[in-house]
């Protein structure tokens, strides 16, 4: 199956208030202070609606998943679509536009509207041939990693970008994949959040082993990522919890269990082993 470069943009309206749905699609009211509706954070909108990228077949179980970095994928109920998505957080819209697709023929009324789309509490509803349709979000997560929130400097737990044929369904495969997409992740100018682990960050370009005893956890790496990192004291203080939270949310263990780092040819990349500490997380948002 061949992927091709869409020419088309689509306007996904979150619509917890202050947005209307006219003839010729969604258009954002202008609101002022007093109309305008609950805001949405990124934190509040990062995940998937709908069907998982596994489960997702026909029209009525499509899927949309937007990723930290400003990407989305989804699935139309015809062929799997990727591609850039924006937030104005009040009046709650997002903008998205498709720049890759799948090419399978399907009818017309299998094919979800990704325009359009709108949120009334957890449903985000969409049409299909002219008929409104509801996705919910998904409360579980594959698997989560701990980014760096660029206003704060705290860490903010997020779903980590999992690629649908990656099987994650063990503690072990979900901390693997969420350490995996922390060292691919960069850190992105004009967004919310950043991994200190992108470029020469990197340290490794994947996970070899991770070994857990009563006494620690033990993270291998794999191939020569780069060494040299430009980060002040703090910044590798935050480096070293992001890689130890990600370590024990996805175990489900204790947070105090230490956390070691090792390199392919078998020596430590720190002197001291890493615990997760509460003192570095932001405040969680329901």
């Amino acid at each position: 199956m061949r992927t091709v470069a869409a020419q088309a943009t689509g306007v996904l309206v979150l619509l917890l208030g202050g947005c209307t749905l006219g003839s010729d699609g969604p258009s954002p009211t202008h609101a002022t202070p007093s109309d305008a509706g609950p805001s949405v954070t990124e934190r509040q909108l990062l995940g998937t609606w709908g069907a998982t990228p596994k489960t997702a077949r026909g029209p009525n179980t499509p899927y949309i998943r937007f990723n930290y970095d400003g990407t989305f994928a989804g699935y139309d109920g015809c062929n799997s679509v990727g591609g850039t998505w924006a937030l104005d957080p009040a009046p709650a819209t997002v903008t998205a536009k498709v720049e890759s697709s799948t090419l399978v023929g399907c009818p017309r009324n299998r094919v979800v509207s990704f325009t359009g789309m709108r949120v009334d509490g957890t449903a985000l509803s969409y049409t299909v041939d002219g008929k409104t349709k509801t996705m919910q979000r998904r409360t579980e997560t594959p698997a989560t990693m701990f980014l760096v929130d660029n206003d704060t400097d705290q860490l903010v737990a997020v779903p980590a970008p999992i690629w649908p044929s990656l099987d994650v369904r063990t503690p072990r495969a979900r901390t693997a994949a969420a350490i995996e997409a922390l060292m691919a992740g960069e850190p992105m100018k004009g967004r919310t959040y950043s991994t200190y682990w992108g470029t020469f960050c990197r340290r490794g370009t994947g996970v070899k082993s991770i070994e857990q005893t009563s006494a620690r956890v033990t993270v291998t790496l794999t191939g020569s990522g780069g060494a040299l990192c430009d980060l002040s004291a703090e910044g590798h203080a935050l480096q070293r919890q992001q890689l130890a939270w990600t370590v024990v949310e996805n175990l489900g263990i204790d947070p105090r269990t230490p956390v070691r780092l090792m390199h392919g040819r078998d020596f430590r990349m720190w002197e001291e082993d890493v615990v997760a500490d509460r003192a570095y997380l932001a405040p969680a948002i329901e």
